[in-house]
């Protein structure tokens, strides 16, 4: 990325690889621009870093991770907690590193003051709108940087404590913490990741961890200041763990250095069985599988599992149905026939299956 002035209030953003190669921004939105190429660089250069589309805070030395979605009130909730004394590591990406001595995941500071979008949400205090319109940041019609707020420097490191998945209601309700099942957070956290060059099972065992380590919750609030007092004033973020895992997370072959692997078609027939070297997490009822290549994750619902399971020798879509027809006697054996046929090619279509009398190269 190329970034000049090209006239007055006005910057040149050169990408040759982006979408747009060449655009005229304004300083603001050039910095927008800039910051994202810096969260890229940072992963390009460190081949050891996850990296979490989230908002990390600071409590008694841990970290609070709020990994959600673009507008989903994470940039302000952690400016909320900000003004109540907590350092804010990040109100958008956190580089995540495991201890090489430990096997603690920790998130690192990016030093990059938060962004605000404006006009503030109408329900804001008089109180939190003034701390904002203090702030000497720059600003346009869309954003707001707030370069007082206190952030750590670059590159402090900070061990994972908690996961917050952020569920603001337009309806006015009482802000709470309901406890967050270890499967939805492994899911949260997979979509919010964007660490590409790491292979799949690497990044689910170590997000794993994350979710079956540590306190995992839904914060539902409509109210974003109640909610980071109620946080603050939390006993259940008070003392928190750490999370470790027992492998490097570079420590296999990324997905970047090698096409994905093509499965020969199924024959209906015939037996199928797993492709080798698949990851597995199972967490409830929920069973997450991490292609052999490294490059998909993908989450299977209790009756995929099923079949998963059951896949793990040789298995014919007859004897599966055989099988299921014994569990479930109440359900119509041609019914069962169809689900069978359903999730092996499903399976197949993931790249999870292969034909039981063939080997890959």
């Amino acid at each position: 990325m190329n970034v000049a002035p090209s006239g007055p209030n006005e910057w040149i953003i050169r990408a040759p690889h982006a979408a747009d190669p060449e655009q005229i921004l304004d300083p603001v939105n050039a910095v927008c621009d800039l910051i994202v190429e810096i969260s890229w660089e940072q992963l390009r250069s460190r081949s050891d870093l996850l990296c979490l589309h989230a908002a990390a805070v600071e409590f008694g030395g841990r970290l609070v991770v709020m990994p959600n979605a673009r507008r989903a009130g994470k940039s302000t909730l952690a400016v909320a907690l900000a003004q109540l004394g907590h350092r804010m590591f990040t109100d958008d990406f956190l580089p995540i590193f495991r201890d090489e001595d430990t096997g603690a995941l920790s998130g690192l500071a990016n030093g990059i003051a938060p962004r605000l979008r404006v006009p503030l949400p109408a329900g804001v205090s008089d109180k939190f709108r003034g701390y904002v319109d203090a702030d000497n940041g720059p600003q346009n019609r869309q954003y707001k940087y707030l370069t007082d707020c206190p952030i750590p420097a670059h590159g402090t490191a900070a061990p994972i404590g908690a996961i917050v998945l952020l569920d603001r209601q337009e309806t006015p309700q009482v802000s709470r913490l309901e406890p967050l099942a270890d499967a939805d957070a492994i899911s949260s956290l997979i979509l919010q990741n964007f660490a590409r060059h790491l292979n799949g099972g690497a990044i689910l065992k170590a997000l794993a961890a994350l979710a079956e380590q540590l306190p995992c919750y839904r914060l539902v609030y409509s109210d974003v200041e109640q909610a980071a007092a109620m946080l603050s004033a939390s006993d259940e973020l008070a003392s928190l763990p750490t999370a470790t895992v027992g492998e490097a997370l570079n420590g296999r072959p990324s997905p970047l250095d090698a096409p994905a692997p093509i499965a020969g078609p199924l024959d209906e027939q015939a037996a199928a069985q797993r492709v080798e070297g698949c990851e597995e997490v199972i967490s409830g009822a929920e069973t997450f599988v991490a292609t052999p290549d490294g490059g998909a994750i993908h989450r299977l619902n209790p009756g995929l599992g099923l079949y998963w399971r059951l896949l793990s020798v040789p298995t014919t879509r007859a004897e599966a149905t055989d099988i299921l027809s014994e569990i479930y006697s109440d359900v119509n054996i041609a019914q069962l026939r169809a689900d069978a046929g359903a999730a092996f090619d499903q399976l197949h279509h993931l790249g999870l299956i292969r034909p039981a009398d063939t080997h890959p190269d």
